[in-house]
Order: C-alpha cells, then sequence, then structure tokens
C-alpha cells in the first residue's frame, strides 16, 4: 500500500538528523528552524566521507573455508523392489539396508558421503532352479558393503586446495555374484516389453525433441555440461588435453563371480578376485600444466592381484587357474597408451574340466527364459536394429594413437589325465612345485 505520509517520515528518518513533526499547525515553525539547503549538502557528503572511510579502512574478515553452509543427512533403512509379471507371477525380488546419504556445502568445496550396509538380487521365476542369489555378500564381517567419498573443490584460493578439482574414494567389499543366462534374458525382457517399455519410449521421445519444445531440459543439459566444465577443466589452465580425470582412490576387494553348469546342476565354475586397485597420482602443484596432467591424474594405475579361478565338480574342488595378478599403467592423453603386465600364469585343466566346460556352454549359457513374452525375440531384435541416435557435435575426439605393451612373466599350463588336479587351496608358488607331480598328457612352459 502506497500512502504518502509514511513515505515522507521514512525518508525523514533516514536523510535528516532533525526529527518532522506531525502536527500540521505548526509546519511554518518546522520550515523557519529547519537547517538551509546548503547544510543538508554538507551532512550529506560529511556521511558520504564517513562511508567511504569505513570501507577503506576496515579489518578484512578472514574467511572460514570449512564453515557449513549447508548440511543434509539422510538415512534409509531398507527398500525393496518386487518384480512382477502383468499376470502377477513374480520373476525379481531385490532390496538394500542401511543407506546412509550425507551432503556437505561450504566456501572451499562441495562433499558427499554415502555407505550402503547391505545388497541382494534373487531370482524368484520357475527356472531359477538351484541358484536363487543372484548378487548378495559373501562376507558379513565388513560393517559397510559400499563407501564412498566425492568431493568437488569449488575454489582454487582455499589454502589447502589439493591441486585438482574433483576428487572420487569408493570401496566395495566381498560381492557375490551367480551368472546365469535365462535370468539375464527374463529380465531383459521384462524390461523390453509391456508397460514399462512404453514408459521408456514415451521419456526417450521427450529427450530426442527440439531444445525449443522442451526449455527445462535444455536448462537442465546446459547446467550439467557447465558444471561438468567447472569440475574436470575449468581451473587446470595450459592444459590442452581432451579430459582431465578426477582423482581416482576405487578398491574392490574379494569379488566372486560363480558361473553354474546350469540351473539345476549343482557343478560349477567360480572366479576370485582378492583385491582390485584403481587410483592415479596426486599433483606436485595447484597450476596443473600439461606434463602435470600426463604423470599424475591422467595416469591411471590399475591392479588387480590374486586371480583365482576353479571347478566345484562331484569330484571336487579343483584349480583351473592358480593365484596370478594383473598390474596395468593407463595414460590417457592425446596419445592412449597402456602398459600390462601380468604375473606367472599357471593353469590345470583335466579332462573332467573340459568336459564340465562344453556343458556349462550348452547348459547354462544355452538356457533360454522361461517367460519370453509374445514376439519377445521379434521385438528384441527390431529394437537391436534401430539405428543409433545421432551423435551431437560436442563428442569428445580422443586418443587418435594407441600404444601397448604387454609383458608375461611366464606361463606354465597342464593337461591331466580323466578327474585329476589339485585343489583349490594349492595355489600360487606351491601350485607351481606341484605341477608335474600327477598324472598328465602334456605339459608346457614359458619363462620370460
Amino acid at each position: 500500500m502506497l500512502f504518502r505520509p509514511t513515505i515522507l517520515q521514512v525518508a525523514c528518518f533516514l536523510l535528516s538528523d532533525t526529527p518532522r513533526r506531525r502536527s500540521s499547525s505548526v509546519s511554518s515553525d518546522t520550515e523557519a528552524h529547519a537547517p538551509s539547503e546548503s547544510a543538508r549538502k554538507l551532512q550529506t557528503f560529511a556521511y558520504i566521507c564517513k562511508l567511504i572511510h569505513r570501507l577503506l579502512h576496515r579489518r578484512k574478515r578472514e574467511i572460514d573455508w570449512l564453515r557449513r553452509d549447508l548440511e543434509l543427512s539422510t538415512v534409509l533403512r531398507s527398500v525393496s523392489i518386487l518384480c512382477r509379471t502383468d499376470d502377477g507371477e513374480v520373476i525379481a525380488f531385490a532390496g538394500i539396508r542401511g543407506v546412509g546419504l550425507k551432503l556437505g556445502v561450504c566456501p572451499a568445496l562441495i562433499s558427499a558421503e554415502g555407505s550402503l550396509e547391505d545388497i541382494w538380487l534373487l531370482d524368484c521365476s520357475a527356472r531359477c532352479g538351484c541358484y536363487d542369489s543372484v548378487l548378495r555378500i559373501a562376507d558379513a564381517s565388513h560393517d559397510q558393503f559400499i563407501q564412498f567419498s566425492v568431493t568437488a573443490y569449488s575454489n582454487t584460493a582455499y589454502p589447502a586446495y589439493p591441486g585438482y578439482p574433483f576428487s572420487v574414494d569408493c570401496s566395495v567389499h566381498a560381492p557375490c555374484v551367480t551368472l546365469c543366462r535365462c535370468f539375464l534374458e527374463e529380465m531383459l525382457f521384462y524390461v523390453i516389453n509391456g508397460p514399462l517399455w512404453d514408459a521408456l519410449t514415451i521419456i526417450l521421445r521427450a529427450c530426442e525433441r527440439p531444445a525449443g519444445d522442451n526449455r527445462i531440459r535444455q536448462a537442465m543439459v546446459s547446467s550439467a555440461l557447465l558444471l561438468g566444465k567447472s569440475l574436470i577443466a575449468e581451473k587446470a589452465t595450459g592444459v590442452l588435453l581432451p579430459v582431465v580425470l578426477p582423482r581416482l582412490h576405487v578398491f574392490v576387494t574379494d569379488l566372486t563371480v560363480k558361473v553354474p553348469e546350469s540351473s539345476n546342476a549343482s557343478s560349477m565354475m567360480v572366479c576370485e578376485f582378492g583385491r582390485l586397485r584403481v587410483e592415479n597420482g596426486e599433483p606436485s602443484r595447484r597450476v596443473l600444466t600439461d606434463d602435470d596432467v600426463l604423470s599424475s591424474l591422467n595416469a591411471v594405475d590399475v591392479r588387480l592381484e590374486n586371480v583365482c579361478v576353479h571347478t566345484e565338480l562331484p569330484e571336487g574342488s579343483q584349480t583351473l587357474v592358480g593365484k596370478t595378478s594383473l598390474f596395468a599403467t593407463v595414460n590417457l592423453s592425446r596419445r592412449l597408451e597402456a602398459n600390462v603386465r601380468l604375473s606367472k600364469l599357471v593353469a590345470t585343466v583335466s579332462e573332467s574340466q573340459i568336459q564340465f566346460l562344453l556343458h556349462m556352454a550348452t547348459g547354462n549359457l544355452g538356457e533360454r527364459a522361461s517367460m519370453v513374452p509374445e514376439n519377445g525375440h521379434s521385438h528384441l531384435r527390431s529394437i537391436s536394429a534401430q539405428p543409433a541416435a545421432k551423435r551431437t557435435k560436442n563428442t569428445l575426439s580422443f586418443a587418435e594413437e594407441m600404444s601397448f605393451a604387454v609383458t608375461l612373466d611366464g606361463f606354465i599350463a597342464e593337461y591331466l589325465h580323466g578327474s585329476g588336479g589339485y585343489p583349490e587351496t594349492i595355489a600360487g608358488d606351491a601350485l607351481c612345485q606341484s605341477i608335474g607331480t600327477q598324472k598328465v598328457v602334456v605339459v608346457s612352459g614359458l619363462n620370460a
């Protein structure tokens, strides 16, 4: 509401030291005692001079870089999903437990931390057979199954700025995966047929519309591009590489992959990966150049340690590939370079193991989904035959030249008669010393 007397009183309060009287009967006395125009100008000028003096001589406040401007914390006890067909038949059950998420924003950085205690995926279809568990945690001794931390440094003036704008830390403990082709095919048909695929089609068509028809999408894409540029390469002055990687610390321990002979057979092949580590170097300077990036952030070290493969047959557990490790260094630049070194590889295979592998190729890998919708295979072929979406002009041109080097420390292979073999507990150097102690057909070796 516009009320002129109020505006007048506010103006007098802000611009004059002498309060204006409200009575109109004494307006002549107020005008007689009011300061002159020149006096008012002098007072205003003096007031402005004081403000300028305060601005120039005020003490600079120290920035509290780690002051929490925003902090969010969320805890989710459990979530489960039950997948049913249109006829009400259950095909899968998935769930997670103990989800924690924490987000913090301060002048120096933006951080996000999360954890997950447990996860599971069960095959509930009619042909699950002996293997209803598709994904689970093999070792429950760890408090958390997944832990991750993502940090984005938003200001290079931060005294403790590490020299890179983005860092990712993630650890995964003891996942166990069982691969059955029939379950994977059933889930594929569950997604690409029926109402779920219709909903995905509507979403994809909305995304394919021109930017002018969807201003919200255009704004979201623009914001994502700006955020990505600021996090990846905004502060890397002088860097001419196509991409600058974030600081990486990724660890996966005790990963187990099981491949059964078939859904109803107890025989299986078990692949155990002791430890997977992916990380890159930390730059020594805050302002990065091409040489700094190539020797630190864009040089990725991959270590896959204690890889063992064995079979579980009615005769017992027998080693197929002994304990071995892989070490790789990948340099992501205008020239893609990869140096791979594989420790001594020891492989022992028996006639019964060869027979098992052949049965697995025709059994597990040859099984089909039990719930295939009408025209499901033709629908899948029509989807795969559709032309790929046109690439945008912002595609990344990367690694016009490539260079690979592979080094093998040694190789020993042994082919055994019948069901002979070595227990899964024998691996590494012990397996090398055991070579030739059983009745064999062929033994071959290669030393570096």
